[in-house]
């Protein structure tokens, strides 16, 4: 084997030891993008690469860590103002049968309005959470197109 075939294998080897963990780390990037925060690259490459490859593993636990505790807050915070508004609902509900203004009556309504419309976008951001969580239950029902 000349010299010039030698340095060819050599700078090859090279290359491939330097673009493996580079390739590696990229797919890894990818795979984070669409929200996998348990991917995680090898470490065995040498210096600066092994270091990268590294801090991407902390970065990606530390991403899913986050990610599932800000699920469990919307959840908590979704479900505990489910309570409330309720409670607002049913109360404004009472106050509209007893004798009052009709003026005290619009507001009522409007009162009674957005506490439905609230319900709704909390009821919404709970099943989301509950999506998320894998919780959500369905039923599957056939029904008319027409």
């Amino acid at each position: 084997m000349c010299i010039r075939d030698r340095v060819f294998v050599l700078s090859w080897a090279t290359a491939r030891t330097l673009t493996g963990p580079i390739h590696r780390l990229a797919a890894g990037t990818r795979e984070l993008s669409q929200g996998n925060w348990d991917i995680r690259v090898g470490t065995s490459a040498p210096g600066e690469l092994g270091s990268l490859a590294r801090e991407f593993n902390f970065m990606s636990g530390k991403l899913g860590e986050l990610d599932r505790l800000k699920d469990q807050f919307v959840h908590a915070v979704s479900h505990d103002l489910r309570n409330p508004l309720g409670a607002i609902l049913a109360s404004a509900r009472m106050l509209r049968n007893d004798n009052i203004p009709v003026e005290s009556k619009t507001l009522i309504e409007v009162i009674e309005t957005g506490v439905t419309r609230l319900s709704a976008m909390v009821n919404n951001i709970l099943d989301a959470a509950c999506l998320q969580e894998r919780s959500l239950t369905y039923a599957v029902e056939p029904f008319a197109l027409d």
